[in-house]
């Protein structure tokens, strides 16, 4: 029996396949895959499917960028000048802060521009355009 599951990993195998230039046995149309949604369907599930996939939000950001920075709570908070209880609640979600505190933590984390501009819109203080409003 073919899953829908199966169709979406064809799919990707597919895609995969196209951009690397490879042709295979499951790239190729076999009657394996006669029994899945034609390739526009599959497509449109597979997007809608990441589509659905909520924003981390500031505190779970917070974490990830201080645990690939190899940081502890404390080491972060002595760094971003902030109590460490504080950087505790950020991450849980208990507290909310402001821009001048996102931004050092940012600075303290030593992000990229793109990942302190991702930290500052899930906290709520990204810059828009006018355009983009």
């Amino acid at each position: 029996m073919v899953t829908l599951q199966h169709c979406i990993d064809l799919y990707h195998a597919r895609q995969n396949a196209r951009s690397t230039n490879l042709t295979g046995g499951a790239a190729s149309g076999t009657s394996e895959t006669d029994n899945c949604l034609d390739g526009g369907e599959v497509e449109n599930l597979v997007l809608s499917s990441e589509a659905a996939v909520p924003d981390p939000s500031f505190g779970e950001l917070l974490q990830l960028h201080r645990v690939n920075a190899g940081l502890s709570q404390n080491a972060l908070a002595h760094k971003a000048h902030v109590d460490v209880a504080f950087v505790n609640r950020l991450e849980h979600g208990r507290s909310e802060s402001s821009r001048s505190v996102v931004l050092a933590l940012s600075r303290a984390l030593a992000l990229t521009p793109y990942k302190r501009f991702r930290l500052m819109d899930a906290a709520g203080y990204a810059i828009r355009t006018r355009e983009a409003l």
